[in-house]
């Protein structure tokens, strides 16, 4: 020890009952992971999670151990708070490597190997160290040196560590068959290069975690731990004190500065609450002004508002006419569709009906004309008869018999001529009768043509008619929904409207009130005024309290040195 360097008095804690809680916490840790972290089988999850806790149980042994064995005379209540404060970084790091880890674990499906476990397992580990050495080395200015032999155990505890991690971890999946002996030393190199990074790393933070089935070598890691490794914390202390003292020998500068300020602030002051007063006034009056015209606004919208909500009316009573009207065109566009299809049906029935009552004139021609042949054979027949019955007389006796025939075929004759003359009379009646018929449907056709162009025409009118109204329809739903979108317009203009005049009411009142401060701030800068001239233009300085807190930070807390 060199002669600079102050002894520190020995600690209010003793070392026995220091080890003894470390003993206590590990073995509480080793104890955990035994009974909960096994029963965790294969859900790395929550192995990690238990090795985590795990890690926070050592890291607070660490903290109670290096602040004893670095020697203070702190009580035992400082000694834990320090403790827990010194150790927080540290306990924060598992926390970051957990998710890490997580995140890895969950973001590849194939991680679940054994072999990705164990690549997650060197994360884990590598995060941890490397924060804490990155603490050790930028956060502290002051690290305590190894000695040799504590050079040699932390070698060996972290070789131990390296062999628990890895070196067990490959043997037992050799041996339960899960890799061979090949595929596990192709493995080796890629975790070389990791290894190699945490090895020097371990060494600066002097190795104190295990992996998830070696717990045992935790209590060993934990006696041959580096000593002091947060001792500059006092240091930091010490330099935020004197800083303190500093700041109140500023403050004593900048109180007598601010002394003299005061004086021309109260005159600025002064002039400023004329103005101020002048503005308020001015402005009292233009609020008051758009007030007015806010009220005035304000009844235009509400007129609006009221011409919107008859006009949304209208259009809904518009659109219902319109809808109604479309309907009743639809059903006269069936109807007449209907008639038409009757009508070319009736017209169709027609022309087959003139071509039948035309067949029937031509065969009642053919008729009249087979009569009249039948009327001259009758006539030819009748005088034969006669001619035969002259003969008959002239031949006496023998000619009486021929006489009696030619009589009969005279009769014969007369009867088939009267015959022939009333199949004229009713072929000529029935020609008639014909005739008119056919007239008469001709007629009909024609009017049922007539009868069916003004119905296309209808029918294409009231397309047109449908086609017209289905556009008014919608349109009248555009109208009505303009409408609604117009009375909410101005629903929402009247309400905003109404904010407006709130705020210019409110502003009225802030403007009143303006004026109000103007003049306080002019008796203010007047009692300014008379309060500065009365204040000593030095004042003494105070005694700081930092006098009396250095040479005990200077003395007693300097940090100890290996």
């Amino acid at each position: 020890m060199t002669a600079n360097q102050t002894q520190l008095p020995k600690p209010a804690v003793s070392k026995l009952l220091v080890y003894s809680i470390t003993s206590i916490l590990t073995i509480l840790a080793i104890t955990i992971w035994w009974f909960y972290g096994n029963s965790a089988g294969n859900n790395y999850t929550n192995q990690v999670f238990w090795k985590f806790l795990i890690d926070l149980v050592l890291v607070l042994a660490l903290g109670l151990m290096n602040i004893q064995v670095a020697g203070t005379r702190f009580s035992i209540a400082t000694t834990i708070i320090f403790s827990a404060m010194l150790t927080l970084p540290i306990i924060l790091l598992p926390v970051f490597a957990f998710i890490i880890v997580a995140v890895y674990y969950y973001l590849l499906p194939t991680s679940r190997g054994n072999w990705r476990t164990f690549y997650g397992f060197i994360m884990f580990n590598l995060v941890f160290f490397a924060g804490a050495a990155t603490f050790r080395l930028f956060g502290s200015t002051n690290i305590e040196k190894l000695t040799g032999q504590q050079l040699v155990a932390v070698l060996l505890a972290f070789s131990a560590w390296v062999i628990s991690n890895y070196g067990l971890i490959i043997l037992r999946d050799y041996l339960l068959g899960v890799e061979s002996p090949f595929t596990v030393i192709k493995h080796l190199p890629a975790s070389l290069p990791i290894q190699l990074i945490v090895i020097p790393v371990g060494l600066l933070h002097s190795v104190i975690l295990t992996n998830y089935d070696n717990g045992m070598v935790v209590l060993w890691c934990l006696v041959i731990v580096a000593i002091g490794i947060f001792t500059n914390h006092l240091v930091l202390l010490q330099e935020r004190l004197q800083l303190q003292n500093d700041l109140l020998s500023q403050q004593k500068e900048a109180l007598e500065s601010v002394q003299q300020r005061e004086l021309g602030t109260g005159n600025a002051l002064a002039d400023s609450a004329g103005e101020l007063s002048a503005i308020a006034f001015e402005q009292s009056a233009s609020i008051s002004q758009q007030f007015m015209q806010l009220s005035e606004l304000s009844k235009i919208v509400d007129q609006l508002n009221r011409s919107a909500e008859i006009i949304a009316e209208s259009a809904y009573r518009v659109l219902q006419s319109t809808e109604q009207s479309l309907r009743s065109a639809e059903v006269g566009q069936d109807s007449l569709n209907t008639s038409l299809e009757e009508l070319a049906d009736l017209q169709i029935s027609l022309e087959g009906l003139v071509e039948q009552t035309t067949e029937m004139a031509a065969q009642s021609k053919e008729i009249n004309q087979l009569s009249e042949v039948l009327q001259e054979i009758a006539e030819e027949t009748h005088l034969l008869a006669v001619n035969a019955t002259i003969e008959a007389s002239s031949a006496g006796e023998y000619g009486h018999r021929f006489a009696v025939v030619a009589n009969e075929v005279n009769q014969l004759a007369g009867r088939a001529r009267s015959g022939s003359l009333q199949v004229q009379k009713v072929i000529s009646r029935l020609r008639k009768i014909v005739e008119s018929v056919l007239d008469r449907i001709e007629q009909s056709r024609d009017q049922s043509r007539e009868a069916v162009d003004s119905l296309t025409i209808a029918s294409q009118r009231t397309a047109q008619v449908i086609e017209v109204t289905q556009h008014a329809t919608v349109l009248s739903r555009q109208i009505s929904g303009a409408s609604q979108q117009q009375r909410s317009g101005t629903q929402q203009t009247a309400n905003g409207l109404s904010l407006l005049l709130q705020i210019a009411n409110e502003a009225v009142k802030i403007s009143e009130k303006s004026r109000e401060t103007a003049t306080r701030l002019d008796n203010l800068s007047k009692n300014l005024h008379k309060g500065s001239s009365q204040i000593p233009p030095n004042v003494p300085p105070g005694r700081s309290d930092t006098a009396q807190i250095s040479p005990l930070v200077s003395g007693n807390f300097s940090p100890q040195k290996a």
